[in-house]
């Protein structure tokens, strides 16, 4: 455990300050940068426990699409290998993993959580919860299926953490676990520990950890990366022969790519990594403060269920620079359609295979030609990743994609600007935010909605290589270098 105290630091002094000004937000802020560093300090925990509303209150807002999908996601792994039937979950929140079990199949379903979200609009409905604090012990009456407790105890004091556990296992004989590591931000950290402290805390009670999701989700872009690094399932060792084609954890305490942060990024400076070249050196600037000029974006969850979920060292399309602003961006706005209700086609790419949706679609050239092929059915979201660049006949195209989109639907169109000549066969159209705006309304669609994204250094980044993004590079809008070009569409009633 860290013992050493920041009572006397300045960082201590100036969160102290803000809570005595009643500036609780920037007290907030101060507190997760100062937790990173310095995990589990008690003065550190002294004075989080002074400000009151810790979670900002679009806390769980931002987090719930993620949630929910990166839930439906593992889950569906879990019930490959064991019914559940009657499900708890401690630290609910507003019930997204409660409703990812149910959709599974879930008949009972009780959620432990603050009192505060009893009475929320957006609470999960088909969940009895029961008001209670999480530092104090929990009693279960009868066992669960499956208890589940993801991205909760870091939150807990730290002399909870054995006794949580042993609540966990009181609660069922298969746990779902997952816990933030050490260095890990987010609001209210105060408890990060490394996989290995929780195995053994399992361990303890008489329980094995097996890698039952990481195999499957280290890089599926519906699961968010937290819980793609912490997920584990904890199984009682009577019923470790039930779990068979599982294999036992042995590699642990090992950092989800898209959440190396500036801190990990130090320690690893000295020749761990790749040479950074000289046209992309790392801005000073510490990740959680880089924004672009669309909205704020948190590169710890940058990737939040959108195309960008590889290792950021490996510049596939998935992770290139210059998608990862775009990438956000166009999750977002699908993410507030009803995704579950969406039957989705894809055109010449698999990025946006995801479970959340109704159904889903992949055609690609030459055995499908958008500029000659019209499929039978109908669909409520067609998606176009880096295609129409390439296209001989773009306008046909889009009449193609009018003529299979029902009404109402949804076209997601994504283009290259400032990127070089790339003939995979043919390169040939090039379109500014505007001139796809225009391109899109004089094809029939409606309530066009069309952004750039770019800067000097990704351009020149890009000169010489698919430039992969690596945490510090410059995720600032400059209107003056668009790269990439993204639309979202609609066809009229």
């Amino acid at each position: 455990m860290n013992t050493t105290s920041l009572a006397d630091s300045d960082t201590a002094r100036a969160i102290a300050t803000k809570i005595e000004g009643n500036d609780m937000s920037g007290a907030r802020a101060l507190l997760k940068s100062a937790l990173v560093a310095s995990p589990r300090d008690p003065d550190l925990i002294s004075l989080a426990q002074r400000v009151p509303d810790l979670y900002a209150t679009d806390f769980y807002d931002e987090q719930h699409a993620g949630s929910l999908a990166s839930a439906r996601r593992i889950l569906s792994i879990l019930r490959e290998h064991c019914a559940f039937a009657r499900v708890c979950d401690f630290g609910a929140g507003l019930g997204t993993w409660l409703r990812a079990a149910y959709e599974l199949g879930a008949t009972q379903l009780a959620g432990f959580e603050g009192p505060w979200a009893l009475d929320h609009p957006e609470r999960f409905p088909e969940a009895a919860y029961f008001p209670v604090d999480l530092n104090q012990s929990i009693e279960v009456t009868e066992p669960f299926d499956l208890a589940i407790s993801v991205e909760v105890a870091e939150h807990l004091l730290p002399e909870r953490s054995a006794s949580f556990v042993r609540d966990l296992c009181r609660a069922s004989d298969v746990v779902l676990f997952g816990a933030a590591l050490p260095r890990q931000p987010g609001d209210g950290h105060i408890n990060c520990r490394p996989h290995a402290f929780w195995i053994e805390q399992f361990r303890r009670n008489g329980y094995v950890c097996l890698d039952a999701f990481r195999p499957n989700v280290w890089t599926d872009p519906a699961v968010e990366p937290w819980y793609a690094q912490n997920c584990f399932l904890f199984v009682a060792d009577e019923r470790r022969h039930e779990f068979a084609a599982l294999r036992e954890a042995t590699l642990f305490d090992v950092y989800h790519p898209l959440l190396v942060n500036g801190f990990v990024l130090s320690d690893h400076r000295a020749g761990a990594l790749d040479p950074v070249p000289a046209a992309r050196t790392p801005r000073a600037t510490p990740m959680s403060s880089v924004a672009s000029s669309r909205a704020d974006v948190r590169p710890e969850t940058a990737s939040r269920g959108s195309v960008a979920a590889a290792a950021p060292m490996r510049a596939d399309a998935a992770n290139h620079w210059c998608r990862i602003v775009m990438n956000q961006a166009t999750h977002d706005a699908i993410a507030a359609l009803p995704v579950e209700r969406l039957d989705v086609l894809e055109i010449s790419g698999a990025a946006w295979r995801q479970p959340a949706f109704r159904s889903y679609t992949n055609v690609g050239y030459p055995d499908f030609d958008i500029c000659r092929d019209v499929l039978a059915r109908s669909f409520d979201l067609i998606v176009a990743e880096q295609v129409f660049e390439h296209l001989r006949h773009p306008a046909r195209a889009a009449a193609n994609v009018l003529r299979m989109l029902r009404p109402g639907g949804h076209f997601l169109v994504t283009t290259p600007f400032l990127i070089r000549f790339h003939p995979e066969p043919l390169d040939l159209w090039r379109w500014t935010a505007d001139g796809l705006r225009a391109f899109l309304e004089d094809c029939g669609f409606v309530d066009v909605e069309t952004r750039s994204w770019g800067n000097r250094d990704c351009v020149v980044a890009n000169l010489s290589e698919w430039a992969a993004y690596r945490p510090g590079d410059d995720l600032s809008n400059d209107r003056r270098f668009p790269v990439v070009v993204w639309g979202i569409a609609r066809r009229g009633a």
